[in-house]
């Protein structure tokens, strides 16, 4: 299964931004089109997994200038954090998912996820065999750092919001 890169803009009111999802296109290219989300977005902060290949990438996001965080989702302790973090904030109402009509893609993901305990009480999530997980992972990604910012009082406040992709 090849991946997807999903952009996924969020600001602290727990809002969806403008999606993007795409795959089989060059880094350079996909480089270039977080660049432009980023300045739409305020120069906002651009979180990503940083695992395997996503190390070189956030190292050319920087240098061009983006603010970049990578995050290491390898690690099963930081994929739980990140996934149960998503899930309080989903269940909390913290955040809005976007339409169901137009990121049917994104709620397959979210509603496919799972959590395997195995015999030796090791926890694993994922995606089951041939479905994707970026978008969750990606909405984790924002939920992860727009982080504190996620309160129902926060976001009935009147300030400007951050953004977070």
């Amino acid at each position: 299964v090849v991946d997807f890169t999903v952009v996924y803009p969020m600001n602290d009111y727990g809002e969806p931004g403008q999606i993007m999802r795409f795959k089989d296109i060059e880094w350079p290219v996909q480089e270039q089109a977080i660049q432009r989300k980023s300045a739409q977005y305020g120069n906002a902060v651009t979180y990503l997994d940083s695992s395997g290949i996503g190390d070189p990438i956030e190292a050319n996001l920087r240098r061009s200038g983006v603010p970049v965080k990578g995050v290491k989702t390898g690690s099963m302790v930081r994929k739980e954090d990140l996934i149960q973090g998503l899930k309080i904030a989903i269940e909390q109402g913290w955040i809005k998912l976007p339409p169901k009509r137009s990121h049917a893609w994104l709620w397959e993901e979210l509603e496919a996820y799972q959590k395997e305990v195995t015999e030796h009480e090791n926890v694993s999530y994922h995606a089951p065999e041939g479905m994707h997980d970026d978008g969750v992972i990606a909405l984790s990604l924002a939920v992860h750092g727009i982080g504190p910012s996620l309160r129902p009082t926060k976001r009935q406040v009147s300030a400007k919001p951050q953004q977070s992709f």
